[in-house]
C-alpha cells in the first residue's frame, strides 16, 4: 500500500466477507515477506516479518526481523 505522504507501506488487513479493512501498518519500505502471525487470544497477537527499511551509519540497508505485540480493537 502506498500511504499519501509516506510512501509505500505493508498493511494488515482483515477480509470480510470481499472487503479488506486495515487494521495496522507496519515500518517498512513495503519491502517486507515471510509474515508470521501467532494469535495470542485475548485479542492480542504477534506479528513477524523482515524488512530492509533503517540503514546503518554508512546509510546502507540493514535488513533486520522484527516482532510486534497487536492489541487488536473491535
Amino acid at each position: 500500500m502506498n500511504v499519501p505522504g509516506v510512501g509505500p507501506r505493508t498493511v494488515l488487513s482483515w477480509l470480510s466477507g470481499q472487503a479488506l479493512h486495515d487494521f495496522a501498518v507496519l515500518p517498512s519500505d513495503g519491502d517486507n515477506s515471510y509474515p508470521g502471525w501467532i494469535d495470542l487470544g485475548g485479542g492480542k497477537a504477534w506479528v513477524s516479518w523482515y524488512s530492509s527499511h533503517e540503514k546503518n551509519r554508512q546509510n546502507q540497508p540493514v535488513t533486520a526481523i522484527y516482532l510486534a505485540e497487536l492489541q487488536i480493537i473491535d
